[in-house]
């Protein structure tokens, strides 16, 4: 089971979030592109093909993590980690679930002038019932005052809190997977 926590300041811009999914889809395609050629090669072909976009970014894929930073035509900056960022618990907002573990590099991190949005994916053997039912049950404890929404199926779970006084949202999504569950 794995299970993706995403925790963003509404403000994120959907300029960013593009960018954070571009920089997300070129870096997956290009495994076989970086085993062929040095890892500065890639990190050069990929920096070239943000600056086609306008986009001046500097990558860093050593040691399996993809650190990405950005600046945009009005000078703003970003950040995004993907692969191995460091996203402590009390940052995602939530506990993780017991018997869940972290996949490996689901953890990503970016930040922009707007705010900062997490993921975490984690997997459990347990059923998509049990899983959503934790968490459901932390996100209900902490809603007074906040928006607490609740979308289950019988294969999945997505549970928001929503907090517009602080600009923060936690979104947990557990989905059914052949061993148990995605978080």
């Amino acid at each position: 089971m794995s299970l993706r926590w995403l925790r963003a300041s509404p403000d994120v811009t959907q300029q960013t979030a593009a960018n954070a999914g571009a920089v997300h889809f070129a870096l997956s395609a290009c495994d076989k592109f970086i085993e062929k050629v040095s890892e500065k090669a890639a990190e050069q072909a990929l920096e070239s093909a943000m600056l086609r976009n306008g986009i001046q970014a500097t990558f860093d894929l050593s040691s399996g993590l993809s650190k990405t930073s950005s600046t945009d035509a009005s000078r703003n900056t970003s950040a995004t980690e993907v692969g191995g960022a460091k996203v402590s618990e009390a940052e995602l907002g939530v506990n993780r679930y017991p018997e869940a573990t972290a996949q490996e590099g689901g953890f990503m991190r970016t930040t922009t002038p707007e705010g900062t949005s997490l993921m975490a994916s984690y997997e459990s053997k347990d059923s998509v019932d049990k899983v959503a039912a934790f968490y459901r049950a932390q996100l209900k404890a902490k809603s007074a005052g906040k928006q607490f929404m609740d979308n289950s199926g019988p294969d999945s779970a997505m549970l928001v809190l929503a907090d517009e006084s602080s600009k923060q949202h936690v979104q947990i999504l557990v989905s059914k997977t052949d061993t148990g569950s995605s978080i």
